[in-house]
């Protein structure tokens, strides 16, 4: 629990126990390093590039052993080997190609790679296995560390924005710890697999992504093998592990700044009262004295203020109370190294991020340990460990969200309050809407949230290389728990007004009771993983791989909360059992465990043709045990035309030096339903729900509710995924590119039919079956590289982009009253952003009113009661079916859809020269919408503040007190204060012109960095050591900035929390 914001005792250090840990874990490393190594023959020599570079890092293994080394900063190895006359080196290195040397008795093997260009030998992961990516024949996005690290997101999805094609993203949250709302392809929420073992979103967007290795993109039907939840695309991602060869110690550590990106500037207090007497004006209800108001109005443009009277115009920005230039901060240190017999990987870190409200932070601590023992010479066993501690430390608001909480104050307090009474910070200001005072929200008045998250989750796997030659049996078991502990105290309070003629501060509001609740959730997952696998190589050009799995998982997880008010007192969080106090107290409890069988067969031809099947037969819990099971098979096959004779004697073979095309089709399966319930096929009651019963004798008897008519015609959403690719390469793979195009159709979408009514004495409704419902996606993807060398200068120029639309299929039973519903609100055989329940239907505005002559001769209604209260600066709408009325049935879709954009799009730069090196990350996207509304809408929402623009830049009169004074024109229309113009007015009709098709490139993350020349760092034995800047969403090109708000916000009032502007030094030392 954590301590009350008075207590005296010392605050806890975020960074003192990690330091702690990770200098421990730095001195044993150390020690380990000076331990003897084995006496063997020995074989030395030096590796470099074909330019004559010596290259650091490069692995060199010995291949019968598998024991090996990694060169020097000079290039440098020397490794031991068995048998000098029989023994094989090999040699690998990140972007060359892979070389294998026989010894044959020498001592000295100098050595030079070869660049691969594509890296068309590198491995990546796929669906239970791996391949080299020259092989892949299904649609696969892959990226690297290097390029996943560069970023100062907390979460591993927000750090592949514009890096990898296929993946629609959008942080429309920008709250401390928040995630970024990543689709393949617009598809929906991906499947994800960390190590081998399905994960959940938290746990993939947890992890320290400088602990990750790689992360694949399945966006095809490959992804059938995983089955009943793959319909969505799978994201698989491969932690780091270690590497024969000496201990390598990694530190690196930035701290930070961070503002908001871009939030509205509200209007001045001036402002606010002027456009509140001119809004009176305006809507005829002003009743004052013109010469009293401009009076007034003067003083609060001069900020008059007399203590001795009390007289305060002086007003406020509450926008104070968003703070610039808060910190984040990032350290992490890793241990990596290995023999022929173990390898390991070890890493801690820690990142911290405050928000720009006072008291509101997150903070998490990550631990990723794996290893790798060679127990015999056909045994191994694996060990992988993931663990973190994620606190959120917030002031105790009222409601679910403190962070909307805190947004919205800045709106809801007008800008003539400020937040102390008399300005004394003893006595928080009675305001109109009291809890939304920002001098409030401090952990000392209002309470604290404290949500914290401790999780666990461990691989261990046994694998035997079996003396069939090729085959290879794993056993696998995963554990994970996970306890989530929330205490809530929300603390009763005061606020004052200050009377200054009797100088006291009167209590005029007092907070409802306390509130205090403690909630307790833990979740309990194991995985049980079966599988073989099998590669070999026949007359070295037929291949033929395979690879068969079961699984078995279970998840159990129960929670227990309660709730108390009042609190037993505002200065102890501790829940006293009283039964009048005790609001509630539940238990919950569940469990499901599911199986699955899973295969793949693959077969290549010389390197040139590919065919594959896989599929797995699934069985999901959450369907009655008829409707349980389910196959789901897909199919891929390749043809690499470069690899043809007559291509490679062809004129083009001189440009175009790879030419790949591929082809799949798979099916899949989606138990993932919206509105249906857990169980929902087991009939029966629902104990304490309904009604109760009062018993003279025994007093009440909790009541029981049925459950409704068991689902038992319900099973997955069967997923149809075709996918066509071309990969190429050009100049000698200078440049690279892929193109996908694809096509999605899911059937048996499950709805409710619409003839069958039951009467409301029934107590429920019918019950949900799978019907002939459809829909589908199509788009495509793709990405080109170029990769060159001027002089000393490495550089790298690439392009991702994504294309992506949602149709809305067939739709059972559509029943409408006539053929203007039918248009108005179908849904079958319409793009998404069209059909009825869209919210891009609008009146489209052709114009604007520019006098009240023309007002009184317009022959189209706009107001519905005959133009009577339209003014010049109003919107003048398409009168679409000619009824000389402005309604309704005058609105078309108008819009893209909202949420995901339709299409995105990366760009991705970087260059080294002599120690330098800068990369630059660039995210954009086009064909989205936002509706604005609410508080970005209406002038005065809910009696409160509003965007500066709306108050200042609208059609007015020049002297806003006089009615008979010329209108000037602005691009807002006028201000009304009261509705008196219906659903028809300018404001309240749902038009083009509140409609923003979003477009935006922005500049997502610049790394700057220089490292120190080795033959200084060698000095003190230091291998590396690099300082960087490291800036993330430093600027965009957009549309929105008008409208003062951040392009991927998807809040129609402007609410959500903006991201941020980070600006980080760091450093990197390697020892």
């Amino acid at each position: 629990m954590k301590k009350k914001p008075n207590d005296c005792a010392p605050k806890r250090s975020s960074q003192a126990p990690l330091a702690l840990r990770l200098v421990a874990l730095l001195c044993f490393l150390l020690c380990s390093r000076l331990l003897p190594a084995q006496t063997s023959p020995l074989v030395r020599g030096t590796v470099s590039d074909e330019e004559g570079n010596k290259l650091q890092g490069v692995s060199v293994f010995v291949k019968s052993t598998g024991r090996g080394v990694a060169t020097n900063e000079e290039g440098v190895f020397s490794v031991p080997v068995n048998n000098p006359e029989q023994d094989t080196l090999v040699f690998t290195y990140t972007g060359y190609l892979t070389k294998e040397v026989p010894v044959k008795g020498k001592t000295l093997l100098n050595q030079v790679l070869t660049k691969s260009g594509t890296s068309m030998d590198e491995v990546i992961v796929v669906g239970y296995g791996t391949q080299k990516k020259g092989d892949v024949t299904a649609s696969i996005s892959t990226i690297k560390s290097g390029d996943i690290s560069r970023s100062t997101a907390v979460n591993t999805a927000s750090a592949l924005v514009g890096k990898v094609s296929g993946i629609s993203n959008r942080t429309s949250q920008g709250t401390p710890g928040s995630t970024t709302n990543l689709q393949i392809r617009n598809l929906g929420t991906p499947l994800y697999v960390i190590d081998g073992v399905i994960k959940d979103e938290s746990q993939f967007n947890n992890l320290d992504m400088h602990d990750i290795e790689s992360i694949s993109v399945v966006k095809d039907g490959a992804a059938a093998i995983y089955g009943v939840k793959a319909a969505n695309g799978v994201i698989l991602v491969k932690t780091k592990r270690g590497a024969t060869g000496k201990a390598t110690i990694n530190f690196n550590s930035y701290t930070g700044w961070q503002t908001w990106t871009r939030f509205p500037e509200l209007a001045s207090a001036y402002d606010w009262v002027r456009a509140t007497y001119e809004g009176q004006v305006n809507s005829g209800v002003y009743t004052g004295n013109p010469d009293e108001t401009r009076a007034e109005l003067e003083k609060w443009r001069t900020g008059y203020y007399d203590p001795a009277t009390g007289e305060d115009y002086r007003g406020y920005d509450w926008s104070q109370y968003a703070r610039k230039n808060v910190p984040q901060n990032y350290v992490s240190m890793n241990a990596s190294g290995g023999s022929d017999k173990v390898n390991y990987y070890v890493s801690l870190s820690g990142i911290s991020q405050d928000a720009v409200f006072k008291d509101f932070k997150y903070e998490r601590r990550n631990f990723q340990g794996n290893m790798d023992a060679k127990i015999t010479k056909r045994l191994t066993f694996g060990m992988s460990l993931n663990g973190r501690i994620e606190t959120r430390d917030n002031p105790g608001l009222v409601g679910d969200d403190d962070y909307y909480g805190a947004r919205y104050g800045l709106y809801r307090n007008p800008p003539t309050y400020r937040p102390y009474a008399n300005d004394n910070e003893l006595y928080p200001n009675r305001l109109p809407d009291p809890a939304t005072n920002h001098a409030l929200m401090s952990k000392d008045i209002s309470g604290f949230y404290d949500e914290k998250w401790r999780v666990l989750q461990g691989n261990w796997d046994v694998r035997y290389e079996t003396p069939i030659p090729g085959l290879t049996a794993k056993m696998l078991y995963s554990y994970y728990y996970a306890n989530k502990r929330r205490d809530n105290f929300e603390k009763s309070w005061q606020a004052y007004t200050y009377n200054p003629a009797t100088d006291n501060y009167d209590i005029t509001y007092t907070k409802p009771d306390s509130w205090l609740q403690k909630d307790n959730e833990n979740v309990e997952e194991n995985l049980y993983q079966f599988s073989l696998n099998y590669d070999r190589t026949f007359n070295k050009v037929h291949k033929v791989s395979a690879v068969a799995v079961s699984e078995f998982f279970e998840r159990k997880s129960n929670r227990l909360r309660i709730g108390q008010s009042p609190a037993v007192s505002n200065f102890i969080p501790v829940i006293y059992y009283t039964e009048k106090t005790i609001q509630y107290l539940d238990d919950w409890a569940a469990e499901y465990a599911t199986i699955g069988f899973s295969g793949r067969l693959r077969y290549d031809y010389a390197s040139r043709y590919y065919i594959g099947f896989s599929g797995r037969y699934d069985g999901s819990w959450k369907f009655p045990t008829n409707k349980r099971w389910g196959f789901f098979p897909s199919v891929e096959a390749g043809w690499r035309i470069s690899g043809e004779e007559f291509f490679k004697n062809s004129p083009l073979y001189d440009i175009f030096n790879e030419v790949k095309l591929r082809a799949s089709y798979g099916e899949m399966g989606d138990d993932n339903i919206a509105g249906y319930a857990d169980y929902a096929y087991v009939g029966g009651y629902t104990f304490n729900q309904g009604a109760a019963v009062i018993n003279p004798n025994s007093g009440a008897v909790i009541g029981s509710q049925s459950r409704g008519i068991p689902i038992t015609n319900v099973t997955w959403i069967t997923s149809k995924m075709m996918n066509i690719g071309l990969d190429f390469g050009l100049l000698n793979n200078k440049l690279t590119a892929s193109v996908d195009g694809f096509y999605r159709k899911r059937e048996g979408m499950p709805g409710v039919r619409t003839e069958a009514l039951l009467p409301l004495e029934a107590g429920f409704n019918a019950p949900m079956e799978t019907l002939p419902n459809t829909d589908m996606h199509i788009g495509i993807d793709g990405m080109i590289t170029w990769r060159d060398k001027i002089g000393a200068v490495n550089y790298t120029a690439g392009v991702n982009a994504t294309f992506a639309r949602h149709r809305i299929g067939d739709r059972y039973g559509e029943i409408y009253f006539n053929s203007w519903d039918k248009y108005r609100w179908a849904t079958q055989d319409r793009w998404a952003n069209v059909y009825g329940g869209a919210n891009t239907w609008a009146a489209e505005v052709i114009g604007r009113f520019t006098s009240q002559e023309q007002i009184d001769n317009y022959p189209v209604i706009h107001d519905e009661q005959g133009n009577r209260t339209v003014l010049p600066g109003d919107f003048i709408y398409k009168d679409i079916n000619g009824d000389g009325r402005i309604d309704g049935y005058d609105e078309r879709p108008l819009g893209y859809g909202e949420g995901l954009p339709y299409f995105t799009f990366g760009i991705n730069l970087g260059a080294e020269w002599k120690g330098f090196d800068i990369a630059a990350d660039f995210a954009g996207a086009t064909m989205q919408t936002i509706v604005l509304d609410l508080e970005a809408k209406w002038p005065f929402q809910n009696g409160g503040n509003s965007p500066a623009y709306i108050l200042n830049d609208r059609w007015h009169r020049a002297d806003v007190l006089d009615p008979n004074s010329e209108w000037i024109e602005g691009r807002w229309p006028a201000i009304r204060t009261v509705d008196i113009w219906g659903s028809g007015g300018s404001y309240r009709r749902w038009n083009s012109f509140f409609m923003n098709n979003t477009r935006y490139l922005r500049l997502k993350n610049l790394q700057v960095g220089y490292t120190i020349p080795r033959v200084l760092t060698n000095r003190i034995n230091i291998e590396r050591v690099r300082f960087y800047f490291l800036g993330t969403n430093l600027f965009s090109f957009d549309n929105m900035r008008s409208r003062g708000l951040d392009p991927e916000q998807g809040s129609r009032a402007g609410f959500d929390y903006p991201q941020h502007r980070i600006i980080t030094l760091g450093l990197q030392v390697t020892l």
